[in-house]
């Protein structure tokens, strides 16, 4: 039997995620490695960082290999380009307003507060002054090698590599709901945000051919919650 891209997409989309449910969360770098960093300066930090690295490596590297070697298509033909400068600043534009509102608002519920930063269960207080600035802005840097990860698996490897076979509505849906699955540990209102915000997400894709505008203004949003709750 002959395996179709679309079952290669479909079956990558959901293995991988599934993979990164069971070992890309802080939890299983504090229960199998943590003894690595305990102790050090910035210890509390490693667990984020590795959850950042685990995405980029499954959410990216193992689609873009997929890509590249079995489809033998180029990364541009999921997002992977500039796309449409024009719409793309355009959103931005629109955009950037809406997310910082909205960032906001999330850091002044007490469900935020709790969980982000995503190191701050690890301190008793992270005042922004001194050391901890340069900190901050170093850990909100590698903080978009998560968001480029995650928004290239969704909005460009399964919605893309969809949307021939199951029409935009069946890849928007899909790439979705599976991304909205792995946010059950987060907070409810971004539980709740997250299939909407996933389908805005890869409309936008859609309509810039890119996954530029998607990757600034969700890691503009995680840094933007970050920032206003330490400052509140």
């Amino acid at each position: 039997m002959k395996i179709t891209k679309t079952s290669l997409v479909l079956g990558a989309t959901i293995a991988i995620s599934l993979l990164y449910y069971l070992v890309g969360n802080p939890s299983f770098y504090e229960r199998y490695l943590g003894s690595f960093t305990e102790g050090g300066t910035f210890g509390f930090l490693a667990p984020s960082l590795y959850q950042f690295a685990v995405t980029l490596i499954l959410f990216f590297f193992l689609p873009y290999l997929l890509i590249k070697n079995f489809f033998h298509e180029k990364p541009t033909a999921y997002g992977w380009q500039t796309g449409d400068r024009r719409a793309g600043w355009l959103v931005l534009t629109w955009g950037i307003p809406l997310v910082l509102l909205m960032a906001w608002f999330a850091s002044g519920q007490a469900e935020f507060r709790d969980q982000y930063p995503l190191f701050i269960s690890r301190l008793s207080d992270f005042p922004l002054k001194g050391q901890n600035i340069t900190v901050f802005i170093l850990y909100e840097f590698t903080y978009i090698f998560y968001y480029i990860g995650w928004e290239f698996f969704f909005r460009g490897f399964a919605l893309f590599g969809l949307k021939d076979s199951m029409g935009i509505t069946g890849a928007l849906i899909f790439q979705a709901v599976i991304s909205t699955l792995l946010h059950v540990s987060k907070p409810m209102p971004e539980l709740a945000m997250a299939l909407p915000g996933g389908i805005i997400f890869g409309l936008v894709a859609l309509r810039c051919r890119s996954l530029r505008s998607v990757i600034i203004a969700h890691w503009l949003l995680g840094c933007s919650v970050d920032l206003f709750i330490l400052l509140r």
